[in-house]
């Protein structure tokens, strides 16, 4: 999940938009580590929702910050 968020940021893509670009580039998915054969993208609800998420995104921009 925190490779998503760092797509989102490095790109400038909402949740939705994220969730398209790893349907659609292979090399995404390979950074993110999906594979289509055995599972799906994340969808929006299970991305935005996600404690560990949260805490991961707080986690990368106090690292970022220093």
């Amino acid at each position: 999940m925190l490779r998503i968020y760092f797509l989102q940021l490095w790109f400038n893509l909402s949740d939705p938009a994220v969730e398209e670009e790893l349907y659609d580039s292979a090399a995404m998915r390979s950074f993110v580590g999906i594979d289509l054969g055995t599972e799906g993208a994340p969808t929006r609800p299970r991305s935005a929702s996600s404690g560990t998420c949260s805490s991961a995104i707080s986690w990368a921009r106090r690292c970022w910050r220093r």
